[in-house]
């Protein structure tokens, strides 16, 4: 299991998520653990809340949904992580969901791989997955600089 600290800082009425932070868990099957790094951050992008609940969502590729409720003002970007592991082997990725605080208030993020099962391929090769998710705004979020985590989970199969 991998447990991964996402700080939200919310300047004013502008919130940016960036997720940090790994350590990889051992395999079930293999006698080496998969090596897990990160190649590029989440980022939910800069978005304004309004009186209303909404929620924010970055796709494969990167892009912005935003509900009507809510103004979105771009910087969006999908997390990139890489697998490095036994030759041939599939593995299950999982990712858990994330409350982020700021001492004060809450936001719900949830998180998901863009594919769910990687076969590892030949030598030191970098096998990718895309990090997307949702974040839930609720109606006058409060401003502050929110942290949390998040597990990320890869088992041989």
């Amino acid at each position: 299991m991998i447990r991964r600290p996402i700080p939200i800082a919310v300047l004013g009425l502008a919130i940016a998520a960036l997720p940090t932070g790994w350590a990889p868990l051992a395999a079930q099957q293999s006698t080496t653990a998969p090596i897990v790094e990160e190649g590029a951050q989440v980022d939910f992008g800069i978005v304004v809340p309004s009186g209303e609940a909404g929620a924010i969502s970055i796709t494969p590729g990167g892009a912005q949904l935003c509900s009507p409720t809510l103004t979105c003002l771009g910087g969006q970007r999908e997390g990139l992580i890489y697998v490095t592991g036994v030759k041939d082997e599939l593995v299950t990725i999982l990712i858990g969901d994330a409350l982020l605080s700021n001492g004060s208030a809450t936001l719900h993020a949830r998180f998901r791989p863009s594919d769910p099962y990687l076969i590892l391929r030949p030598g030191r090769r970098k096998n990718a997955f895309g990090v997307t998710g949702t974040l839930a705004i609720e109606p006058h979020q409060p401003a502050g600089s929110y942290s949390g985590t998040y597990d990320i989970i890869v088992e041989y199969q």
